[in-house]
């Protein structure tokens, strides 16, 4: 079983979804394998009654940014800097209040449940094809708009202030001087305030345009891989339908084991 569920992770995790696994390993173990590991309503239920989602929250945009970066995109030219950066230079419980301006839990939830339940459905050989997607709608509109400035601000408040230093750094940054990192501080300067927001708001725009509307897990993994989408449909039902039709048959067989080891 420890097998099936690595191979679930391998298949979810080209599209957002390595945070949504790593809550599937720890929901598995609450559960009776026999009756419920393959029914998505297992994990609906217990993410739900978890509050899985408020905890998902900070994970989502550093899961996203780090895929733009892989694609190739979210390279940023002088004198700006990839949110991803941002996010890797606060305090981590800062973003985890900051996060939640433009994730709502219940975007996650609605979209991970559609998704646990295609993927179990492919799992139970009722569909043909994973057709897991993650539409981003959503959360590209809340970061282009009003909550996506409120975090902006708590990002640029939770900054610490700048050194003579540091701020004669981030004028070197400003000016596009090759090498000079963003030195991730508020200046004493009015221009330079006025600058520094709007590399952080110009960093948030950026991951906003940079999103597709739809995150498509076989679109991605072809891509990733350069390989056809049949070619792909192919390896997840390698990786997914024929372990899970195992998992069922060999199952019933560890209740023998206990009556066995008595012998």
């Amino acid at each position: 079983m420890a097998c099936l569920f690595t191979l679930i992770g391998r298949s979810i995790g080209l599209a957002l979804a390595a945070t949504f696994v790593m809550a599937i390993s720890s929901a598995v173990w609450a559960v009776n394998f026999q009756t419920t590991a393959l029914d998505s309503s297992t994990y609906v239920d217990t993410f739900a009654e978890q509050n899985a989602y408020e905890n998902l929250v900070p994970l989502i945009l550093p899961a996203l940014t780090a895929a733009l970066a892989e694609d190739g995109r979210a390279n940023p030219i002088p004198g700006t800097i990839p949110f991803e950066d941002i996010i890797n230079n606060i305090d981590q419980d800062d973003w985890q209040e900051i996060s939640r301006e433009v994730i709502p839990p219940e975007y996650l939830q609605t979209e991970a449940e559609r998704n646990l339940t295609v993927f179990f459905e492919f799992a139970n050989g009722e569909r043909r094809r994973l057709e897991m997607s993650f539409s981003t709608g959503t959360l590209r509109g809340n970061l282009l708009g009003t909550p996506g400035e409120q975090m902006i601000n708590q990002l640029y408040t939770a900054l610490e202030p700048c050194s003579q230093e540091q701020e004669s750094q981030l004028q070197r940054f400003l000016d596009g001087e090759a090498g000079v990192d963003f030195p991730y501080c508020k200046p004493d300067s009015p221009d330079l305030q006025r600058q520094t927001f709007g590399v952080l708001s110009d960093a948030k725009n950026e991951l906003a345009n940079d999103l597709p509307d739809v995150w498509n897990v076989r679109e991605r993994r072809a891509e990733a891989e350069n390989i056809s989408l049949n070619e792909v449909d192919q390896r997840f039902y390698e990786e997914i339908q024929v372990p899970a039709v195992l998992y069922r048959q060999l199952a019933p067989l560890a209740f023998l084991l206990p009556s066995a080891s008595w012998r």
